[in-house]
């Protein structure tokens, strides 16, 4: 749903009601924005950009909400919204605080179920999942904070790191065990992504400002200002 007069319409997208998910977001939001539809456009001295729904019909779609709704007592977030998400999109949420956003992420992230509706992940699709806010006390260490919105890596990487742990003080019998799973987590973690995900997070870190020692230093060592760079 575009709120406002928002009318404009292209080839791909639909006028809000008219679509295949005529029930869409509510009125609180204003607009659910694909990125490649997200056109600058020049009026005058003034560049506006059109604001579209776009309505993904790819079958290939990673994610699948069908009439999910979430309320909190009187407070209704949205109802019977549905949506798809293709592999190839980029999608920016707007709205103001308070109109359901973060609940949406939840949802999407199954930190939370909707009251009613249902959601569907294609299978083998990862869905992560940032917070918004780090908090300055947390003794989690940067490149950790950083890693943590893949919930699926990171678990892999605290099990990888608590085996290496455990080797250290194992004896005979408990060693053949622990080397054994220690390779198949070393497998899953280089299937999942996990040496690529680590080595992207270093160089954005790195183009930010913090050095390679950095990396291993708890969160609540830094800054305000760094911890802004972190978020």
């Amino acid at each position: 749903m575009i709120a406002g007069d928002h009318r404009e319409t292209g080839k791909g997208c639909a006028e809000p009601g008219t679509g295949p998910d005529s029930t869409f977001l509510s009125t609180h939001w204003h607009a659910l924005i694909r990125e490649a539809l997200f056109e600058p456009r020049s009026h005058g001295n003034v560049r506006r950009a059109r604001l579209l729904v776009w309505y993904t019909l790819d079958e290939s779609s990673m994610l699948s909400a069908n009439a999910i709704s979430k309320s909190f007592g009187d407070q209704v977030l949205f109802e019977k919204a549905s949506f798809t998400i293709g592999p190839r999109d980029r999608i920016a949420m707007i709205g103001p605080n308070g109109s359901g956003k973060t609940t949406l992420f939840n949802i999407l992230a199954r930190r939370s179920q909707p009251d009613s509706g249902s959601l569907s992940i294609r299978k083998g699709t990862t869905v992560g999942f940032l917070e918004q806010d780090i908090s300055p006390a947390s003794q989690m260490l940067l490149l950790d904070s950083v890693l943590a919105g893949s919930t699926r890596v990171t678990g892999l990487s605290h099990r990888l790191q608590v085996i290496q742990e455990e080797l250290a003080e194992a004896g005979a019998e408990e060693m053949d065990g622990l080397l054994s799973e220690l390779g198949e987590l070393q497998h899953r973690f280089e299937a999942a992504g996990g040496y690529d995900l680590e080595h992207e997070a270093m160089i954005v870190l790195g183009g930010l400002g913090f050095s390679k020692a950095d990396f291993v230093r708890p969160v609540s060592q830094f800054s305000g200002g760094w911890l802004m760079r972190a978020e």
